[in-house]
């Protein structure tokens, strides 16, 4: 007979690729010592909901997008597989709306600083 301790928490890599951390250790009590049974790590998607900040990944030329702008989500589709971004001036005027997969966006993070750039053709 013994304790099981399990221990669970997300841990985001530089990515933005969430991880899922389980840790499961199981002290016997007629041991001192104490045995790791299990470590396991499982990539999952990051959730990214409606009005959340997200970073475009790519280069969209036909819409004036650039890797690195940022876009606030406003539909996200099938559980996550795409969503509906909107990309606006500092001054609230629409760019673009356009749908993204996952894997053209990730979510915007602490400490990460925003920068600004001149629209082409303004």
């Amino acid at each position: 007979m013994g304790t099981e301790y399990v221990v669970e928490g997300i841990l985001f890599a530089p990515d933005g690729t969430r991880l899922n951390v389980r840790s499961v250790w199981f002290i016997d009590k007629g041991k001192k010592g104490r045995d790791l049974l299990r470590r396991t790590r499982k990539k999952e998607k990051s959730v990214i909901r409606e009005l959340d900040d997200v970073i475009l990944n790519c280069d969209l030329p036909k819409n004036g997008l650039t890797c690195g702008d940022i876009g606030t989500v406003v539909l996200v589709h099938n559980g996550g597989e795409g969503y509906t971004v909107e990309f606006t001036t500092l001054d609230g005027e629409t760019v673009a709306v356009v749908t993204l997969l996952a894997a053209q966006v990730r979510p915007a993070h602490e400490r990460e600083i925003a920068h600004a750039r001149a629209m082409a053709g303004v």
